[in-house]
């Protein structure tokens, strides 16, 4: 087995002298305008220290902590600059342990924080409001790197405070041209994009490689299990490369980009990556198996990314298709006995928790109106996520899977005016709950025309609305209760609705019911014990407008109450459960101490 990474280039260095060094334990004794050494390898800058000064002060130090401070008050222009550079012949590595950068309308206008190579016009990295994110880590092409931070003081955009702390070392190794190669055992390894974990993005400028070459007499089978690369049209900016490397030359296999699932591969040559990365945009990366078989024992595909995995030597390429979402063993070896599995929910169907989930494996050309057809046909419907943990207990499923797919959600808007003002901005499940958690940002966009919901489940799962009546290409994904068949259907009598009585604006598209001891209550909260309207002795449905029959919500403490009692505001749980979570839109009229929102004309 020989696995190569590509080769080093040779860079210019700067004209720096080694005994300008620091080094682990060392002191510096200069008095610097606006860096401070504040212990053996820690360093502040003090960007406000910064302002005036035309010539950029530099960090010499094998590795080191810096901490970037910004003054609380301050109420100009802040541009503040300096260099760390590492001994010659080395290269650097920087990662961020915090970066918080304010609010994200400040990158509507500059960035914040620069990342410059030595000799290098464009900036290795553009940072902004990635508030509670970490940068990816930053390679450098020398060993000199610049930093810049720039920001206008904004009162009105700037809500959270500046907060940036990095550490830097050297490497020997030129991380912007060498993937990594991990080899797990003398037959199976895997290769990364550089700082892979699954959730850091891959850094900028990048153009890596690496070349697995099989033992003689052995084949190399490869998979993906992660690609999450930033996609464009041909693959232009950022693009992984397949190469097939033999006797007659190289031959491109692909080229890809986005997040595609990626069938497994065997080959019988030697194989080379390429990944390349440009100065902008960037995703998380991605992560490739790879492992070699003797000629006699290479797995045989027997169908398009199927294979006959009923042989003796599965176990030597069952990491490649096992527990994936994907049937890529012709008798279903690969999915039996995974974790998302159970046989409360039957063969074939993902346990969920609290629901069971139907994933086809392959990709359907269909409208959001045609996929809820469809889930109805299997007794189920489109995935609903209602609370946030039930979008925790679906994101664990995704997970699992090779994310790179669109999935409908049974999630729609109506008219504003179809509800009565608290629901204003608020997105409504299929089954009549409303989604009070799910904030929109722009809801002008769809709340004046009905529109439908689509997921994109990658490392972050992203919703956008599309058209109900156009066609999209979908993973159809449904669900239903796990105990569906023990379930029984409810029921509830509701109260006469009275049709002519003087109302206030503020509720007027609201529905009335008249309780038993002759109140006038707003149907929708008919059920609360606040509203006096007898509950105890009359089974009322509290109706949201325009909705009939919804389901129950579940308390934290095992209570159940009507969805319509969720985040209306005040506690219908013993435990407040039911209004914990709850997310509303900034209000516009009268903003009431609980949050409340209702028109000027209805005081």
């Amino acid at each position: 087995m020989g696995v190569t990474a590509g080769g080093l280039a040779t860079f210019g260095v700067t004209d720096l002298t080694q005994g300008k060094w620091g080094y682990t334990g060392s002191e510096v004794t200069d008095i610097w305008s606006y860096i401070k050494q504040t212990g053996p390898a820690a360093f502040r800058i003090n960007t406000e220290a910064c302002q005036g000064l035309l010539k950029a002060e530099t960090i010499y130090a094998s590795e080191g902590m810096v901490d970037v401070v910004f003054a609380e008050n301050s109420t100009d222009t802040v541009t503040c600059t300096w260099n760390i550079v590492v001994p010659e012949g080395k290269f650097m590595t920087v990662v961020f342990d915090k970066y918080h950068s304010g609010d994200m309308p400040l990158c509507k206008k500059f960035d914040i924080l620069l990342i410059i190579d030595y000799n290098q016009k464009t900036p290795i990295q553009y940072l902004c409001g990635v508030s509670g994110l970490l940068p990816p880590i930053s390679y450098s092409l020398t060993n000199t790197l610049c930093f810049k931070v720039q920001y206008i003081v904004d009162r009105n955009a700037l809500k959270s405070p500046l907060d940036i702390k990095f550490r830097f070392n050297t490497t020997d190794k030129n991380w912007r041209q060498n993937l990594h190669v991990v080899n797990m055992s003398l037959k199976s390894g895997y290769v990364t994009s550089p700082g892979f974990d699954g959730t850091m993005e891959y850094p900028n400028y990048l153009n890596s490689s690496t070349t697995i070459t099989p033992p003689p007499g052995h084949t190399v089978m490869i998979s993906f299990p992660r690609i999450d690369i930033e996609k464009q049209e041909y693959c232009s900016y950022d693009y992984l490369t397949l190469i097939k490397v033999d006797t007659g030359g190289e031959t491109e296999i692909w080229k890809k980009c986005g997040a595609e699932n990626i069938p497994p591969l065997v080959f019988n040559s030697s194989l080379r990556l390429v990944f390349v990365s440009d100065i902008m945009w960037v995703k998380t990366g991605f992560k490739m198996l790879f492992s070699f078989h003797p000629y006699l024992e290479t797995p045989e595909e027997v169908d398009a990314g199927v294979f006959n995995c009923s042989v003796p030597y599965y176990h030597t390429f069952k990491d490649h298709v096992h527990c994936n979402m994907e049937k890529e063993c012709q008798g279903g070896e690969d999915e039996v006995s995974c974790p998302y599995t159970n046989p409360s929910c039957g063969e074939g169907l993902i346990d969920g928790e609290k629901k069971c989930y139907r994933f086809e494996n392959q990709t359907r050309n269909i409208t959001w109106n045609k996929a809820l057809t469809a889930c109805h046909s299997y007794g189920q419907q489109l995935v609903t996520l209602k609370t946030e943990q039930e979008w925790r207990d679906f994101q664990r499923i995704l997970d699992y899977g090779k994310r790179s797919a669109y999935l409908y959600v049974g999630l729609f808007s109506t008219h504003i005016s179809d509800f009565d003002l608290m629901y204003g901005n608020v997105l409504q499940w299929i089954d009549g709950t409303m989604a009070h958690y799910i904030q929109v940002e722009e809801p002008d966009l769809y709340f004046d025309t009905s529109a439908c919901f689509i997921m994109q489940f990658g490392y972050n799962v992203i919703l956008s609305y599309v058209k109900c009546n156009k066609n999209y290409t979908v993973k159809l994904v449904c669900e239903s209760p796990k105990n569906n068949a023990s379930q029984k259907s409810q029921t509830f009598p509701t109260l006469p609705v009275v049709n002519e009585i003087e109302t206030p604006d503020s509720i007027q598209n609201a529905s009335f019911v008249k309780c038993l001891n002759k109140q006038i209550s707003v149907d929708f909260l008919s059920c609360a014990k606040e509203s006096n309207c007898d509950v105890d002795n009359y089974i009322s449905f509290c109706e949201i407008p325009g909705k009939q029959q919804l389901p129950m919500f579940n308390c934290d403490n095992t209570q159940t109450i009507p969805y319509t009692l969720v985040c209306d505001y005040r506690s219908d749980c013993v435990d407040g459960s039911d209004e914990r979570f709850c997310k509303f839109s900034v209000c516009e009229e009268f903003a009431c101490n609980n949050q409340q929102c209702v028109h000027h004309s209805g005081l």
